[in-house]
């Protein structure tokens, strides 16, 4: 009766033990692929993969892998993989390939877990699991073999084309080189210089020209004509003069442009091309013909008149480069 009771203590002992993971919800385990006999027999590569399945309600802190497991290093680790049951419960898995340090017994170590349950933080452990890892069998009954004699092998394109490709480089460097020192024996520019950009005016007359080949007007579109001729002239006016034409109104146009050298007749007339404009945009209203051919005939003038004059920001720039000059020559004495 005692060695009955003796086996049945060792059996629950033995159960209690090599469970996957001992906790009232949590079950975990390593369990082991087939992998490629070959390839095991030559690499010792082991596929294994973690398998943790707990309550949806229940929180749980995935292990982390840094270079290796034991005594196995991780060849390739997989994603998190998961997957629900029927029930409430959640299955997580992740896939290692993992190549062993040795040959025979090895042991894939248990692995400590924690999980957050009811507000409680519990700590659970996977069992380790005994892996027997193969090497490659030798056959002592076979004797010697001779060795074979040195087979020349013929050289392939892929073999000698990386060279042609070095030996091209060399040759460019070498012709880029002679290139650059003649340019800077002779003074030259490495680089051709950029065009210098388009002036203002002309920018702005090509624009007007455009505009008026359209005939807008003359078609009913009458708002479409003042959208575009005023967008013109602002343009113009924020390249020469460098103010913000383009987001200001009419009146904070014409009050930055009083401070510019413009003839009293200009500004008046600029007024009253923008005041129309405004009245067609926004108030619907029809100028004549007369007025719309006025219209255009007035920005052609107004870009001429300005074109030449010296703006504000010109005239700092002169007093800059003026006193630069100054700084230089006193600076020789």
């Amino acid at each position: 009766m005692s060695i009955l009771r003796h086996r049945l203590f060792i059996l629950i002992l033995f159960s209690f033990l090599f469970s996957p993971l001992w906790g009232q919800d949590i079950s975990a385990k390593w369990i082991i692929e087939e992998g490629d006999p070959s390839l095991n027999e030559f690499l010792h590569l082991e596929k294994v993969r973690l398998e943790i399945s707990h309550p949806k309600s229940s929180v749980v802190v995935w292990p982390q892998f840094k270079d290796s497991i034991g005594d196995f290093e991780i060849l390739e680790a997989g994603k998190v993989d998961t997957t629900f049951d029927n029930g409430d419960l959640l299955t997580r898995s992740q896939n290692f390939m993992l190549i062993a340090s040795g040959n025979g017994k090895m042991e894939l170590p248990g692995v400590d877990i924690k999980s957050l349950s009811n507000d409680q933080e519990l700590s659970h452990k996977v069992n380790g699991v005994l892996l027997d890892v193969a090497t490659q069998a030798i056959d002592t009954t076979k004797g010697t073999k001779e060795l074979k004699e040195i087979v020349d092998v013929p050289v392939t394109v892929g073999e000698w084309l990386p060279w042609v490709g070095i030996g091209l480089a060399l040759i460019a460097l070498i012709g880029g080189g002679i290139w650059y020192y003649r340019k800077r024996k002779n003074d030259e520019p490495i680089f051709a210089p950029s065009p210098p950009p388009v002036p203002a005016h002309e920018i702005a007359m090509r624009a007007l020209a455009k505009l008026e080949e359209q005939k807008l007007w003359q078609n009913g579109y009458v708002k479409e004509y003042y959208v575009d001729l005023t967008n013109i002239i602002r343009a113009y006016i924020e390249k020469r003069f460098k103010v913000p034409a383009m987001e200001s109104i009419s009146d904070e146009i014409l009050k930055d442009l009083k401070q510019e050298k413009l003839k009293p007749i200009m500004l008046k007339g600029l007024s009253d091309l923008l005041i129309r404009a405004d009245l067609a945009k926004f108030a619907k209203s029809q100028p004549d013909s007369g007025e719309n051919l006025a219209s255009m005939e007035f920005a052609r003038t107004f870009v001429k008149e300005s074109k030449n004059m010296m703006t504000l920001w010109e005239e700092e720039l002169k007093k800059q480069a003026e006193n630069e000059s100054v700084r230089k020559e006193e600076t020789e004495l």
